[in-house]
């Protein structure tokens, strides 16, 4: 058994209602979606940076490391 499709009455002033909705509800996803994307850029600039300083500091305390070993280790 398959029902008919009966036609929908909406009042005009309801539809465009509903459409300017929908076009304020994409025109948000679209913002939503650029500021997410631009989250995701920030994260990966502040990751490097990151990155960098923690190899800096690194290098930093090998440089330290071979410092110390240098002046309080006896020569024999």
């Amino acid at each position: 058994m398959q029902k008919e499709s009966a036609p929908v009455f909406v009042k005009i002033h309801n539809y465009r209602e509903v459409l300017d909705l929908v076009d304020v509800l994409k025109h948000k996803i679209s913002e939503s979606k650029e500021t997410l994307n631009r989250l995701h850029e920030i994260k990966a600039e502040e990751d490097t940076e990151l990155d960098e300083t923690s190899k800096d500091l690194d290098d930093v305390n090998r440089k330290l490391a071979y410092l110390d070993k240098t002046l309080f280790e006896p020569e024999l």
